[in-house]
């Protein structure tokens, strides 16, 4: 009996310890992606903490740009700029950032054009459907 629930822990920490690992893998480790900033700036609205609920002096651009990862996949990512005097991205700059499959992991950081690897930048230009 006490093997069988041995067993039985051993295998309920393992499955906890599988599904940790895949949600940390899914959730923080990204993948270098760029994109080029929409011409049309986003309005900048008061930002709203984890509750919902404004917070006063702070405010938010949200945005939902087409990325393109190093390897040449698309994906629809949204992220947001916020803070007491937040500035917009520059309109039609290349950023630079790592997203993860869920989420916008480290950035966006602005880059020059020639920074943009040679194999991703056609697929910044090409307008052809994105996955989400």
């Amino acid at each position: 009996m006490k093997k069988i629930l041995a067993v039985i822990a051993v295998l309920v920490v393992s499955l906890i310890g599988y599904c940790g690992f895949k949600y940390y893998q899914q959730t923080y480790l990204g993948t270098e992606a760029y994109a080029i900033v929409p011409a049309q700036v986003p309005v900048k609205e008061i930002a709203k903490n984890l509750a919902g609920e404004p917070e006063s002096n702070h405010y938010a651009y949200h945005y939902k740009i087409a990325v393109v990862t190093k390897s040449g996949q698309k994906m629809i990512r949204t992220f947001e700029i916020s803070g007491r005097h937040p500035q917009p991205l520059p309109a039609n700059s290349f950023i630079k950032l790592k997203a993860s499959t869920l989420r916008v992991v480290v950035g966006p950081q602005t880059i020059s054009e020639n920074e943009v690897p040679v194999n991703v930048l056609p697929k910044l230009y090409d307008p052809s459907p994105k996955s989400e």
